[in-house]
């Protein structure tokens, strides 16, 4: 149904795919906010609308099963281990689904349950929260000083207390 994927250190090229047996639930929730302001009459007027980042809630499990190569029965504890270090390393996964490719998700939420009905297997339930990152750039501002016997000076003088020019302080 789908597979999360991660990358190691810097090479964020080449990516692991976390080991799952199945993920049987996946839903993906997308909104935003809309804003409401209230006119004089007592109606609302609508005039913008944010949208909030994309969340997914995964549910899955695995087996202690060996069910592939490579696969051994400490794979629930381990996949536990990787998933909390994620967490605790706000590491951004990938997933992979038959309708859609998501980049740029951490996980927000990790529940996982240890119950008689789980037994040795790992069942977890997690969501995923898209995040967005926002290029900085550096600029330089530019400083000048200015002489305070200029004209320049004093008609910012003016300026500032609402004047335009010398003619109109006369005026």
């Amino acid at each position: 149904m789908a597979k999360l994927f991660y990358s190691i250190g810097e090479n964020e090229t080449a990516s692991i795919e976390l080991p799952v047996d199945l993920i049987y639930n996946l839903d993906r929730t997308h909104s935003q906010t809309i804003t409401d302001l209230p006119l004089e009459s007592g109606r609302n007027v609508s005039d913008n609308a944010t949208m909030a980042p994309l969340r997914v809630r995964l549910q899955g499990i695995v087996s202690n099963m060996i069910v592939a190569p490579g696969r051994n029965q400490e794979q629930p504890h381990q996949t536990w281990m990787i998933l909390e270090e994620m967490m605790k390393t706000k590491q951004l996964l990938s997933l992979s689904s038959r309708l859609r490719f998501h980049e740029n998700l951490m996980i927000e939420q990790l529940d996982i349950p240890e119950n008689v009905r789980t037994g040795s297997s790992l069942q977890f339930d997690m969501t995923l929260k898209q995040v967005d990152f926002v290029k900085l750039d550096v600029s330089a501002i530019v400083r000048t000083t200015v002489d305070p016997t200029s004209p320049a000076a004093d008609r910012t003088t003016e300026v500032n207390k609402g004047v335009l020019n010398a003619e109109d302080a006369e005026n």
